[in-house]
């Protein structure tokens, strides 16, 4: 008979005091998610507030590089994606982007301004510095989910990416963030010009 080795998986030790304390601290946004063993609490709130910020600072400083990673770490987009919350994600990004495109810019509301970015091609008018085109593969689905959150209409995310794999809800993230790092700068140089 021969003996099989059977490996133990490494388990992640429990927090500590001062990591709990820090996931429950509603102003440390850099403590999202707290792990235990197998275990993984996300603090959802935290995370959607964050990137409500950063993306209110890109639209403050118009040209700034944006992209995924500096909105959330990869591991975080990893486990939202795990728990099921990636459709979640992508709508929150629309709706914020869509809020702050109203209130900044309110010639550009929804009512006021027929959007449709579907046509516009944003490596045409921005230096992307990661041109992946696996990174960007979902870059028309971006399109039409925005078109449909700045003229005011339900973006649908759910029903949209209902049959997408996590690789694919990972590609939507990066495409939506870039469409408005993209929307945001062109109201913001038109700002300017006027």
């Amino acid at each position: 008979m021969s003996k099989r080795k059977v490996s133990k998986r490494k388990r992640t030790p429990k927090p500590t005091a001062e990591q709990i304390a820090r996931f429950i601290d509603p102003y440390d946004e850099n403590a999202v998610v707290l792990r235990e063993g197998d275990s993984v609490a996300l603090n959802l709130g935290d995370i959607l507030d964050k990137i409500r910020t950063i993306m209110e600072r890109a639209e403050m400083a118009p040209g700034t590089p944006m992209n995924l990673e500096a909105v959330l770490a990869p591991e975080t987009v990893v486990e939202l994606i795990s728990a099921g919350f990636g459709p979640g994600v992508v709508e929150h990004l629309v709706n914020v982007a869509a809020e702050i495109v109203a209130a900044r810019y309110p010639d550009f509301g929804p009512g006021v301004f027929d959007w449709d970015v579907r046509e516009l091609d944003p490596f045409e008018h921005m230096h992307v510095s990661t041109p992946d085109p696996h990174r960007y593969a979902q870059l028309p689905l971006a399109k039409q989910i925005l078109t449909d959150a700045l003229n005011g209409r339900s973006p649908r995310v759910t029903d949209r990416t209902r049959e997408l794999d996590s690789f694919a809800i990972v590609s939507l993230l990066h495409s939506v963030l870039l469409m408005y790092v993209l929307i945001v700068g062109g109201l913001a140089a038109r700002g300017r010009e006027e």
